[in-house]
Parts: structure tokens; sequence; C-alpha cells
């Protein structure tokens, strides 16, 4: 699990949480089997159901789309009468743009947005979620759920569409898949 998801779901779900529903844009970039695989090993780990529901295309924009836009007008905001010359600055550009929308939307109706400095390691590999020997093809389907079963395996159904999603059983089971492991390249 990448050290920066691990971080985000350690500081945001605290308590009893059985069951994490992941949102996804439908860029072919967030349909990976890397991320699959991710939630695979959340589901071993943590959360006895893992959901991963994709929007549909053209779904409109909304305040997931607008995100990186908001994020970017806060640092062009505070980049008028302040200097950004480190990852600190940064950081307080975000917080104080991320104050101002709070201030004005507070939660829980509105977003709620936390700050945090991220120092990744470089990784020399990467693991994936091998289908091959299934008839999954993640970037035309738009949900999956995935369930612990025993002996750390994890059960993934295939449902075409979330609203499917009200009998578990009606998905279709993705059969044998399982991890392989590539080196990461400077690419």
């Amino acid at each position: 699990m990448p050290p920066a998801r691990n971080d985000l779901i350690a500081s945001l779900l605290v308590g009893d949480v059985d069951h994490m529903h992941c949102w996804a844009d439908c860029g072919l970039h967030f349909r990976s089997y890397e991320l699959l695989w991710n939630l695979v090993e959340q589901c071993r780990d943590r959360f006895p159901h893992v959901t991963l529901h994709f929007f549909a295309e053209h779904h409109g924009k909304g305040r997931c789309d607008g995100a990186f836009g908001l994020q970017r007008r806060w640092v062009a905001d505070y980049a008028r009468t302040t200097t950004i010359d480190s990852l600190q600055g940064m950081k307080s550009a975000l917080e104080t743009g991320a104050a101002m929308t709070m201030s004005l939307d507070p939660p829980p109706r509105g977003p709620a947005y936390k700050v945090k400095i991220f120092e990744p390691k470089k990784k020399d590999s990467v693991k994936k979620f091998d289908v091959s020997g299934t008839d999954l093809q993640i970037e035309y389907t738009y949900c999956l759920s995935l369930q612990r079963a025993t002996q750390g395996h994890v059960r993934v159904r295939n449902f075409c569409f979330s609203d499917r999603l009200h009998d578990r059983n009606t998905g279709s089971m993705l059969g044998k898949a399982s991890c392989t492991t590539q080196q990461c390249t400077e690419e």
C-alpha cells in the first residue's frame, strides 16, 4: 500500500469502520490494476469490505472535480502577497486557502481539508493486480466489490454499475486473480 494512502486512511478513518467506499473519476489513470491491488491489500488488512466506484463519463463538475483547480487558486492568491520558497511555504498557502474555503461552507456540511507534507521514499518495485486469468477489463467497469474471505483471500465481484450493489451476490466473480511485482523504471 502506498504510504500516502496509508497515512490518509489512518488519519481520517478512526474507530470501527468496516466498509471503505472509494470513488474515483473514470479517467484511465484511476482505472489501474495497481490501485485495485492496493484496495485488495486494504480489504485483507483493515476493512472486511471495500467498494471501488467509478463516476460515469461526463458526470459534471462537482467539488471533487474542482479540487485541484481550487488548490491552484489558493496558491495563486497566497503568492500575490507572499513568496513561496519552500515546502513549508506551500503548506502555508494551502492551509490559508483551505481555512478561507471552510469558513464559507463549514464542515460537516461543507468539505474539510487537512494539509500534510508527504515525502515518499523511492520504490524499487510495485505490486499489480494480475487479472489475465479473468475477463475483467477495468476500463469498462463502474463498480468493483471486494470482500475478505478466509486465509487471507479476497473475493472480487465486478458490478457494471453501483446501483446493482444492493445485492452483493449479483456481481460476477472475477475468478483466479493474483499479484505480480514489477520493477519501477525512471519513465
